[in-house]
This record gives structure tokens, C-alpha cells and sequence, in this order.
């Protein structure tokens, strides 16, 4: 204890000792298996922007590492504040550890980064002070710093040492250039060399030396005997010669994978229309693999010159070129093409979902065309792809003539043609698909024609003579027509069709009733409200009731500007008629929007013995707990303690807690 006082004294005298920021003294005395308080003291000081501060920190850490006694640990950490804050004052004292075994490491970690031109001075003065490991971390260093004015004395190391070679590369000057030129590296100096002489190649290149570039990256091509160092100095010399490119067809037929892959890679990568028609040339006769890398390439360039070797690599044997053959086809072909991608469609396999891809892309005002024609073709299975292909090109002009392609004698056509036209077919296909329904005695075909109608009536803007039509077609049809029919009224809503449809609920088919009931449930406003009503009052069919009482509350739920006594007043009469757990449930949920206290207190009539009918209010409940007037109400106290275990939501939670809290007579919060 004695000891450390007169320490701490003696280095008090010296002006070392800062007690408002550190203790030196426990910096000195600091070892790896003792806290690190006093040294993150430090760290805090370290990072104060007063330059003086700052100084002072530096000039304490210069202190640990000229103490004899101070630990390792201690001018370890030392160091590392240097590299931190050190200066040009520090250079010489840190420089003196770089032939220290223990402490080199860290004398160039502390001195790597310092500003300083005097640090490249005593880098280079260490090359003759060490050997083995320690000047081989110089040397890294040197080349970390890129010292121009060490490439003498690293052309003297470098017939023998790796780091030396790098430390060149790094460096990357004209005389490092000519330095690493007149070595003759062998075995693992040879990977080096090549390392080092596209790194200062690169450098070279951005210091505009395109001449020494050149000459350095073709010795290193020439002499590289690895694929990965013989293609890195060749993308480097493509960089600076963009002549040189002509050299990579050559390389595609390589008998090294490797080396093909990455000069197919290289030649994808270079622009140009020229580049375009070298890679159409090399497609034919390279490996598949080389041949999916090119086409890839040319879909996204989008040129067409190598129009003509795409087209016949598309149908090859190899399946995955034929995909990328195919996929590039939608990217530079045209109308011509159509016929080909149909029938690689039509083939299925990856291959044909790559040209159902690319036959949506397809550009060229004669493209829609030549798919039209193909709805002709004899194959069944081209038809379909053309009639797929005109709907997700939105082809719209192509809508009259699907209507022939829906008489088609193959199922799978006759489907693909409504299906198109329930995306393209407008007002003027209305009374011809509305002829092919009434006309049809299949349930099938009219399952078929029926969406594609009511999407026609959707797009439709004359609505009275739409309703008047499809009024016309509703009298005069059998109960089995009228099912396929009604939906289609719901599409188009409006007074005329709504009374085309209540017409229908007093019928003596129960099928029938029920169609016209889901056309109401689906209308686009709440115009059918009292028709439902009154259908789940007193309709004959019980399943008839359900579905009128279903579709009453989706419409009493729809958007609106009615009050929300009004809608109360719906969910009420629905809730009266609602004899099912599962009617009850989407009352709650239609009352959630109700925000009202009247509206919580008949949600909470539903609490009750159904587990899921529980949670349902119980989350209806919780929603609408803000809505209660803040006043002692023993009743929604009631059904809000019932909720609370039932909410798994934690935002509704605190909803309902505090609500709870609002509604809890005095008495019973007392009690709590």
C-alpha cells in the first residue's frame, strides 16, 4: 500500500496523475485478469475533442510505454489509444517497439493509421532492424500505407518474400509496376505475384497509367497458370483495353469449366452491340452451361441480332437452355415468334411457363395478331395458350372473336376462352354471352359463361338497357337458367334490376329464391336491406331464412352516411332474428363499427354458454369499450370482468381496463 501511495505522489509531482479522468497509476498496474474501470477512463478522455485534453492523454500513454514496469497488458492498451489519438509525437517513441517480438504487432497497430509522413519514414528504416514474422508485419504495413518510396527496398525482398510481392501490388506505382515485372516468382510466390499485379493494375488504372496497366496485366495473363488469377487479370486488362475482349470466345470452349464459365461471364458483362453479335456467334457451339450464362445476358441487353440462335436453342434437347432460351425470346422477339413460344407453352415443363412469360412480353403491334390466328390452330393445347396469352396482354380487341373460341369442341379451350373473355369481354359481348347462357342446357357451360357475363355487365355504362335485357332474359327463362342468371343481376344493381330480382323471392323454386337472395346479398348498395328483411322473417325454407339474414347483415355492415342509431337499429332487428351462434357472430362483427353504448350493451346480451360466441363479443366488446359514458354502470361492469380473460389482444386489453375502471361502482372498486 506504502509502495503504490509513494507511486502515485511521485507521479502526481510529474503532472501525470489526473483524478477528474484517470488514474495513470492503475493503468501502469493494470494486467489482463484485473477490471478494466481504470482503462475505460481513459477511453472516456480519449474521446474529448479539446486538443489539449487529447495531447495530454498522448503524452500519458508515451509514459506507459517508456516505463520499465508497466505490463504488457498495460503498453498493450497503450497502443491502442495511440492508434486512436496518436500524433507525429508519437511516431519515434512507438517506432523504437517495432523490433520488440512482443510488442511489434501493436507498435504498428498504434502507428498503421497515424497521418503522419514520418511513419512511412521509420516503416521503411524497420525493413533492415528485423526479420522473419516482425519484418514481414512492416512489410504489410508499408504496403497498407502504400508507400511510394518503399518500392526500392521492397524489389530487394521480394524475390523471397510474399509480403514483399503484395506490398508492391498495393502500392501500385509505375516502378512498383516495373518492379514486380522483373521478378520471376515461382510456386507460391507465383499466386502472390499474380495477386499483387492486378491489384497495382487496378491502381494503376485509377492513377490514368493505362500503358504500364496494360503491359503489367497481360504479363500477368500470360504467366497465370490458376483459372481464378489467369480470368482476374483479364477482366482487369479488359478495363483498359476493351480490344482485348475479342480474346474471351476463344476461352468459352476452355477445357476448364471454371474458366469457360468466368469468360462467358466476362463477355456478358462488356457492352455493346458488337458484344451482342460476338455472343450470338459463340451460342451454337458452346457447353450448355456457358449457353444459359449468354442468353441470360442477351435478355436483359434486348438486342435482336442474335435472333436466329436464340429461336433455335429454344427448341434443343437441353431443358435448361430451352428455358433460357425461351425466356429471352420474350425480351428480343417478336410476332414471329409467337408460334414457337405457343407450342413450347403448350408443351408445359419450365420450359413452356418460361414461354407462357414470355409471350405476355412480346412487343410489336403484330403480336396480338398472330395470337389471334393461333386460336384457330388445330391443337387444342396451342388454342389454350393463345387464348391465355390475349387475356394477360389485355387484348381487348380480341373479345369478339373469343366468342367463337367459347364453342370450342375441347373443354380445357372452351374454359381458357371464357376465361379470357371474363377479362377482356365488354358491352358489346353482353347480349351474345347472355344468348350463350340462356341457350345453353349444360350446367357446366353456363358455369363457364356466367362469370364471363358478369364481368361484361360490370364494365357495362348503360345500365337501364342492361337491366332491361337481362329482365327480359330472367322472364322468359327455366328455374335452372335463372340460378346461372340472377347473380349477374347483382353486378349491376340499380332500381331496374333490383326489381328483376325481388320478382324472383316469391317464387315456388326454393333454388331459385335462394340465387335471387345471394344477388341481393351481393348488391353494391344496402337498396335490398328490407327485401332480406323480410325474407328472413317469413320465407318457407329455413336455409333460405339463413342466407336472407346472412346477406341483411353484410349490407347493414357496407360503408354508409346513415346514423348510428340507424345502423343500431338493423343489427338489433338482425341479433332478434339470429337464432345460430354463427349469425350472432357476424352481427358482433358488423356492431364493432357501431360505436356506440348502446351498440356495447347488445354485444354484451351475447355473453353467454357458446365458447366461440364468447370470444367473439368478447372482442366486440373490447372495441367498443371507449364508447361507454364515463359514469358507474354495474351492468357493463359486469360483462367487462367476463371479458377480460377472454381478450388475448393487449391493446384491446387495456381497452376493457380501462373501461373497467370508468363503469366500477365505488363500492366494489373499494373492494379491489
Amino acid at each position: 500500500m506504502k509502495s503504490r501511495l509513494l507511486l502515485i505522489a511521485t507521479l502526481a509531482a510529474a503532472g501525470l496523475v489526473r483524478a477528474a479522468d484517470y488514474n495513470l497509476a492503475d493503468v501502469l498496474a493494470y494486467d489482463f485478469d484485473k477490471p478494466r474501470a481504470p482503462l475505460a477512463a481513459v477511453e472516456d478522455a480519449a474521446r474529448l475533442t479539446e486538443p489539449a485534453k487529447r495531447a495530454a492523454v498522448e503524452k500519458d500513454m508515451l509514459a506507459v510505454l517508456a516505463d520499465a514496469k508497466a505490463s504488457y497488458a498495460a503498453k498493450q492498451f497503450a497502443c491502442r489509444m495511440l492508434r486512436l489519438i496518436g500524433g507525429e509525437a508519437c511516431v519515434e517513441p512507438v517506432a523504437a517497439l517495432l523490433t520488440d517480438e512482443k510488442l511489434s504487432h501493436m507498435a504498428r497497430y498504434a502507428l498503421q493509421s497515424n497521418p503522419s509522413p514520418k511513419v512511412d519514414e521509420v516503416f521503411r528504416a524497420a525493413l533492415a532492424k528485423t526479420s522473419g514474422d516482425l519484418q514481414i508485419g512492416v512489410i504489410n504495413s508499408i504496403g497498407m500505407r502504400a508507400d511510394a518510396k518503399a518500392v526500392e527496398p521492397l524489389a530487394k525482398l521480394a524475390p523471397t518474400s510474399e509480403a514483399a510481392i503484395l506490398a508492391l501490388g498495393r502500392i501500385g506505382t509505375p516502378a512498383a509496376a516495373e518492379a514486380l515485372l522483373a521478378l520471376k516468382p515461382q510456386g507460391a510466390l507465383a499466386g502472390a505475384w499474380g495477386i499483387a499485379v492486378v491489384n497495382a493494375g487496378e491502381r494503376l488504372v485509377a492513377q490514368k497509367e493505362k500503358k504500364t496497366a496494360q503491359k503489367l496485366l497481360r504479363a500477368a495473363y500470360a504467366a497465370a497458370t490458376k483459372p481464378v488469377a489467369k480470368m482476374a487479370a483479364l477482366r482487369g486488362l479488359i478495363a483498359v483495353d476493351s480490344d482485348v475482349a475479342a480474346d474471351l470466345p476463344a476461352l468459352l470452349k476452355d477445357a476448364d469449366p471454371t474458366v469457360a464459365v468466368a469468360a462467358a461471364q466476362l463477355l456478358a458483362e462488356q457492352p455493346g452491340k458488337k458484344i451482342s453479335k460476338l455472343i450470338a456467334a459463340q451460342l451454337p457451339s458452346a457447353t450448355p452451361t456457358v449457353q444459359v450464362i449468354l442468353l441470360r445476358n442477351l435478355a436483359g441487353r434486348g438486342d435482336d441480332v442474335a435472333l436466329p440462335a436464340v429461336v433455335q436453342l429454344a427448341s434443343g434437347a437441353s431443358a435448361e437452355v430451352a428455358t433460357a432460351a425461351a425466356t429471352t425470346l420474350g425480351e428480343i422477339g417478336g410476332a414471329d415468334q409467337a408460334a414457337q413460344l405457343l407450342k413450347l407453352a403448350a408443351a408445359g415443363g419450365d420450359t413452356g411457363a418460361a414461354a407462357v412469360a414470355s409471350l405476355e412480353k412480346l412487343r410489336g403491334k403484330d403480336v396480338n395478331a398472330a395470337l389471334l390466328k393461333a386460336v384457330g390452330d388445330a391443337e387444342a393445347g396451342i388454342r389454350v395458350a393463345a387464348l391465355n396469352a390475349l387475356a394477360a396482354r389485355d387484348a381487348k380487341e380480341a373479345a369478339a372473336a373469343l366468342l367463337t373460341a367459347g364453342k370450342d369442341s375441347d373443354a380445357k379451350a372452351k374454359s381458357a376462352a371464357f376465361k379470357a373473355l371474363r377479362a377482356l369481354a365488354g358491352p358489346a359481348e353482353i347480349k351474345p354471352l347472355l344468348e350463350m347462357l340462356t341457350g345453353s342446357a349444360g350446367a357446366a357451360d353456363r358455369q363457364r359463361i356466367q362469370p364471363a357475363l358478369a364481368a361484361a355487365v360490370e364494365r357495362s355504362t348503360e345500365a337501364a338497357a342492361v337491366a332491361a335485357l337481362l329482365t327480359g332474359a330472367l322472364n322468359s327463362a327455366n328455374d335452372e337458367i335463372k340460378q346461372d342468371l340472377l347473380p349477374v343481376f347483382g353486378r349491376l344493381s340499380g332500381a331496374q334490376a333490383l326489381a328483376a330480382v325481388q320478382g324472383q323471392l316469391k317464387g315456388a323454386n326454393v333454388e331459385t329464391r335462394k340465387a335471387a337472395i345471394r344477388a341481393l346479398a351481393d348488391w353494391r348498395d344496402a337498396a335490398p336491406l328490407g327485401d332480406l328483411l323480410a325474407t328472413a322473417k317469413g320465407d318457407a325454407d329455413g336455409n333460405a331464412k339463413i342466407l336472407a339474414l346472412r346477406g341483411y347483415i353484410q349490407l347493414a355492415g357496407l360503408p354508409s352516411q346513415r346514423p348510428a342509431a340507424e345502423s343500431l337499429a338493423l343489427f338489433k332487428d338482425a341479433m332478434e332474428l339470429a337464432a345460430r351462434p354463427e349469425e350472432k357472430m357476424l352481427v358482433l362483427a358488423g356492431l364493432s363499427g357501431v360505436k356506440t353504448a348502446e351498440a356495447f350493451k347488445l354485444a354484451a346480451t351475447c355473453l353467454g354458454d357458446n365458447k366461440k360466441l364468447n370470444e367473439a363479443a368478447a372482442n366486440t366488446l373490447a372495441q367498443l369499450a371507449g364508447t361507454l359514458p364515463d359514469k358507474h354502470d354495474a351492468e357493463a361492469a359486469a360483462a367487462l370482468k367476463k371479458v377480460q380473460p377472454l381478450v388475448k389482444d393487449k391493446k384491446l386489453k387495456a381497452a376493457v381496463d380501462a373501461a373497467l375502471k370508468k363503469v366500477t361502482p365505488p363500492k366494489e372498486a373499494k373492494k379491489k
